[in-house]
């Protein structure tokens, strides 16, 4: 004796192997369909199309000592890394991918000296100190060089520095007496003093004789800055008694 829940079984079974049949097939033709759009998409009309531009290789430019220079390399518009890859599928419908793209940008790097790596200039900062130049006297007279005693002599020079400025003088007359004096400070970026003459000095001698005056003059930078230098010029002066015929 059969049962009639059997039956129903035995006869429901062909109806799903049919519909199980079918879901494989559906499944193996659109693995089909799939292999067929990568063979078309490799074969041109569904292909990746990519805006590329063509780069050309930047000469090797000789630099100086004989090492060449390593090539530039070209940095990528910004309009050209904004543009999408555009991928056509056969069925013709465009679809849009954005894939971003490095873009090279050049950042200036200081070099010393006041350039830069990428064009742009860097000033380097002004110089404030004294140079390495020493300040110089270039003339120094008496007027008179031969005197009286108590009679005044007039002391007149001319110094400079190409790199510093000229700050102080100082005189031993040779009998004594000194003088000196401090002269006013410039605050000035790159500071030179060229050769001018200076504020003069006098003296009077009391007793006769020859006298060796010894001047010396001190330069430094600029806005009190560092560091001190120092040069020094010496005469010759003669004083007689008052009143004696030279």
């Amino acid at each position: 004796m059969v049962n009639a829940p059997d039956v129903a079984a035995r006869h429901s079974m062909p109806g799903r192997n049919v519909r199980r049949t079918a879901t494989a097939l559906t499944l193996v033709a659109a693995g089909l369909a799939l292999l067929v759009l990568v063979v078309v998409g490799h074969g041109g009309k569904g292909s990746v199309q990519l805006d590329t531009a063509s780069q050309q290789t930047a000469p090797s430019i000789q630099a100086a000592g004989g090492a060449p220079a390593a090539p530039a390399r070209p940095a990528a518009s910004a309009a050209a890394a904004a543009a999408p890859i555009e991928v056509r599928v056969p069925v013709g419908v465009p679809v849009a991918v954005g894939i971003p793209r490095p873009v090279l940008v050049p950042v200036p790097v200081a070099v010393r000296g006041g350039q830069s790596s990428s064009g742009g200039g860097v000033s380097a900062a002004p110089r404030v100190a004294n140079g390495p130049a020493a300040p110089h006297v270039d003339r120094f007279y008496a007027d008179p060089d031969n005197a009286q005693t108590d009679q005044t002599i007039e002391f007149h020079w001319w110094a400079g520095d190409e790199d510093g400025l000229i700050r102080a003088y100082a005189v031993d007359f040779g009998d004594g007496a000194k003088d000196g004096q401090m002269l006013a400070d410039r605050c000035q970026a790159n500071p030179s003093d060229p050769v001018a003459e200076r504020t003069p000095f006098r003296h009077a001698y009391t007793n006769p004789g020859q006298y060796t005056v010894r001047l010396k003059a001190y330069s430094s930078g600029a806005c009190n800055n560092g560091p001190w230098q120092t040069v020094e010029q010496a005469l010759t002066v003669n004083v007689t008694i008052t009143g004696t015929v030279l």
